[in-house]
């Protein structure tokens, strides 16, 4: 029985009259509420846990496990795939291009977008993480011996950086899976670990113990951490053990996603968020005295989320696509703003493909052949079938990927890949030529088009849905709409006094700078909008 077969007969089952007896369809009841729920529940009436954190992601394209359901995929002839790291080695060489348009601002929201709506969890054991290298990656560990979620990438003996460390094994397991909500058996499906929606979850959390965690319970602020001769607050710290730290004495930040320690300009972003949350919260306070904590963070915060939707939205995405001082983290933020973007292209840096998280090591990881590993652990469909799912000519040779992808790419995807139908879809998307106004080649534009379409449209609560008992009235939406990441950098830093209005690009003659007191360049957010009558302060 083939693996297509052998679902069909799946589908018609149910995971309630086997033996399995641990799935319970996912039951929530729908909570009418003016504000979105932390863990994103009750966003859809219809389907309450729909877009939930710890809801499995959803697919636009069926997925290649070998087996059909669960096992890593193999090439079209039943031989293994490409090994990731010498994917990485031969098609993503040290070849950085800057880009003459985009400022680094671009890149990093663009991360921090990316952790708002997704992150997935590492099968784990009774010990902690699993391990499936030994001696600090001198070897993979004999198969007998490993986890069966252990996937390790293993390194080729000619390896160009690695064989000089010693190094023959990257720790790899397999992501968390989750059942169906109707407990229908089907092909494996991988756990998002935060909500859906672009929702802010990076600053608030996704999980309401963690949310509660973060705030102050006073005037509808965030927790914060003030330093001596600083006017403006910093993030919590929280225990060093949850961060892996190259030095002891770098700070360990607290926020409501994990992975805000990853780099200084990310941690930078939650700063001007929290900074933001905080300034609102205040301003609110000052129009509304009777308010409650309760009141005056949800309000605060439907407007912060507001604010990252419509820069991200109107700011954002029309552009790619048709610690030791107060000073220092002004210093990075000017950084951000005048360093430019890396350009659209297949190059990355030594820094993620040989040196990511080295700590004290002389070596790290490599987040290219990672990430072609984790496209196979989800059972991603080939590069050829997601161009079939766009719209495009599906390929039949190497050839035919002409119109696309440049041909001396297409030479280097020939002489590693057996078949064109067995291109990994991060290999094929990035290697394609960037669609004209875009930063994306065809196939990654259709795919981000159609998140970032889903985002907006199954989301009940998105900032410009009128006509809704949480709507934004009129006034207040035009003040929302005067949002922007000039102005965001204005108001929650102290040394930044002149920004490009468009902060997202480079410094111009086109974009110049100008004065954050400007507010005719720059405009600010009226938050007197939501000063409300005596009548409604207990609301």
């Amino acid at each position: 029985m083939t693996p297509n077969a052998f679902m069909t007969c799946l589908e018609d089952q149910d995971i309630r009259v086997t033996d399995v007896s641990y799935c319970k369809p996912y039951k929530t009841p729908y909570i009418k509420s003016k504000y979105r729920s932390i863990d994103g529940t009750s966003n859809n009436v219809k389907h309450p846990g729909w877009g939930r954190a710890g809801a499995p992601f959803s697919r636009i394209a069926a997925p290649r496990y070998s087996d059909g359901i669960y096992a890593m995929p193999l090439a079209v002839s039943g031989r293994p795939l490409p090994n990731p790291r010498t994917l990485s080695t031969q098609l993503f060489a040290d070849r950085p291009v800057a880009s003459r348009t985009l400022s680094y601002m671009n890149m990093q929201w663009g991360q921090f977008v990316t952790h708002d709506l997704l992150s997935q969890a590492m099968e784990v054991n009774d010990e902690g993480g699993i391990q499936c290298c030994y001696g600090r990656g001198r070897d993979v560990l004999p198969q007998e011996w490993q986890n069966d979620k252990c996937i390790p990438i293993c390194i080729p003996d000619d390896d160009p950086f690695y064989r000089q460390h010693g190094v023959r094994c990257i720790n790899f397991v397999r992501s968390v899976t989750t059942p169906r909500d109707d407990c229908s058996l089907g092909y494996a499906e991988q756990m998002n670990t935060v909500t859906s929606f672009l929702d802010g979850s990076p600053l608030y959390g996704s999980d309401p113990a963690l949310a509660s965690k973060l705030r102050e319970i006073n005037g509808g602020r965030l927790k914060e951490k003030t330093r001596p001769g600083c006017k403006r607050g910093f993030l919590p710290t929280a225990d060093s053990k949850t961060c892996d730290l190259r030095n002891a004495s770098d700070p360990c930040y607290l926020a409501g996603d994990r992975r805000v320690n990853q780099t200084p300009t990310l941690a930078v972003i939650h700063t001007l968020l929290l900074r933001e949350h905080n300034r609102v919260a205040d301003i609110l306070s000052s129009l509304n005295p009777l308010w409650t904590d309760e009141k005056i963070y949800q309000e605060a915060r439907k407007i912060v989320i507001a604010e990252i939707q419509h820069i991200t939205y109107q700011e954002w995405l029309p552009l790619n696509f048709v610690e030791s001082s107060c000073e220092s983290l002004d210093d990075i933020v000017r950084g951000i703003l005048m360093q430019s973007s890396a350009e659209s292209d297949p190059y990355c840096t030594r820094e993620i493909t040989n040196l990511l998280f080295k700590l004290n090591n002389q070596w790290g990881m490599d987040l290219v052949a990672m990430d072609i590993q984790r496209g196979r652990d989800h059972g991603l469909a080939s590069y050829n079938d997601y161009r079939e799912t766009c719209g495009l000519k599906r390929a039949k040779s190497f050839q035919d990927l002409t119109g696309e992808i440049p041909q001396d790419r297409i030479n280097a995807l020939s002489q590693i890949y057996e078949s064109v139908d067995d291109i990994d879809l991060f290999v094929g998307g990035i290697m394609e030529k960037s669609v004209k106004g875009s930063i994306l080649g065809p196939t990654f534009q259709c795919i981000v088009a159609e998140q970032f379409y889903r985002t907006r449209i199954g989301d009940r609560y998105f900032y410009d849905n009128g006509e809704m008992p949480h709507s934004f009235t009129p006034e207040q939406l035009k003040e929302i709409k005067k949002a922007s990441m000039a102005r965001l950098i204005c108001d929650n830093t102290d040394g930044v006094s002149y920004v490009q209005r468009k902060a997202f690009e480079m410094e111009s003659v086109h974009n110049p700078k100008y004065s954050c007191t400007d507010y005719d360049a720059i405009p600010f957010v009226d938050l007197t909008a939501w000063k409300r009558p005596i009548l409604e302060l207990y609301d």
